[in-house]
């Protein structure tokens, strides 16, 4: 079995910041993250038209048809990263998982049911029983600062037990987490 370090701020920051238009990826290989944005996407099919051969498809080299681009650094090493999930997606690469609405919304059910304060604890049952449960949630949270913060803590130990129960379910490669500072991104 194959080991990775992966960098747990890192990892913890792409279950965070999952959302519609930029997706994570974890690069099996080397315990890279790699994201892949939907501009990025579509300059990776920009550079396909310009210098993909599908009838010689062994020719292609990113990195030669990346150097000929009149794209900046940062979106060469984007487009890069894209190319790689391209080719890898399923095998060398995993998709990070977003957190669906339900689960969110399961999540601020399990929270209110730890409320001592059962005054705020029914304005909170009352706010996500209603149109827009998210919004209205904030809101009435937001109202005590202790309590406030007391969901986000919740969410952060939530998402680490998440972030920690799809490490695991990963076949095929051992993850060494590093809480360390991760190495500058090149």
């Amino acid at each position: 079995m194959k080991k990775v370090t992966v960098y747990w701020s890192e990892i913890t920051e792409a279950f965070e910041l999952s959302t519609t238009g930029a997706d994570y990826y974890l690069d099996t290989e080397n315990g890279r993250l790699l994201l892949v944005m939907e501009e990025s996407q579509d300059n990776l099919n920009k550079v396909y038209r310009e210098h993909y051969d599908p009838d010689n498809p062994d020719s292609f080299d990113i990195e030669a048809a990346l150097a000929k681009s009149d794209l900046h650094d940062w979106e060469k090493t984007m487009v890069a990263e894209a190319h790689i999930v391209e080719q890898s997606s399923g095998s060398r690469v995993i998709i990070i998982p977003d957190q669906s609405s339900h689960e969110s919304y399961v999540e601020m059910e399990n929270f209110i049911r730890t409320m001592k304060n059962g005054r705020l604890q029914d304005r909170l049952w009352d706010a996500i029983q209603q149109r827009k449960p998210f919004s209205r949630f904030r809101h009435a949270i937001q109202q005590n600062p202790d309590d406030l913060q007391r969901w986000y803590d919740y969410k952060d130990e939530q998402m680490k037990k998440r972030t920690l129960a799809w490490l695991e379910d990963i076949d095929n490669v051992e993850i060494e987490l590093d809480y360390g500072t991760p190495p500058p991104r090149e």
